[in-house]
C-alpha cells in the first residue's frame, strides 16, 4: 500500500508520535466524520534501532489503520485507484 514517507521520516527521526487523520463522507456533501488515530510510536525494539527501522515500524502501524478504513469504506477510497487495483488493497 503506498504511504507518504515524509511524515513517517519526520516522526521517526525526531522520535515524536504520528497520528493518522481520515475523513469519511457519511452523506454526500453534507455530513462527514473525521477520525484521528491514537498516537503511533515505534515499538520498543524499533526505538533502539536505526531511523529506517522506526520508519518501517510506523509504516506497518499506519497500514493497519488504513486497511481497516479501506475495508469499511471501499467506496470512499479514490487516492490509489489509479496506482493499485482496489481489490488488491482490500484483500
Amino acid at each position: 500500500m503506498p504511504l507518504a514517507t515524509t511524515p513517517l521520516g519526520i516522526a521517526a527521526k525526531m522520535k515524536i508520535p504520528l497520528h493518522i487523520v481520515t475523513t469519511i463522507e457519511e452523506e454526500p456533501f453534507s455530513r462527514y466524520i473525521t477520525r484521528v488515530s491514537p498516537a503511533l510510536t515505534p515499538h520498543e525494539a524499533a526505538l533502539v534501532a536505526d531511523t529506517d527501522a522506526r520508519i518501517a515500524d510506523l509504516a506497518l502501524q499506519a497500514r493497519d489503520i488504513l486497511q481497516g478504513l479501506i475495508r469499511a469504506y471501499p467506496d470512499q477510497i479514490r487516492l490509489w485507484d489509479q496506482l493499485i487495483d482496489l481489490q488488491d488493497i482490500t484483500r
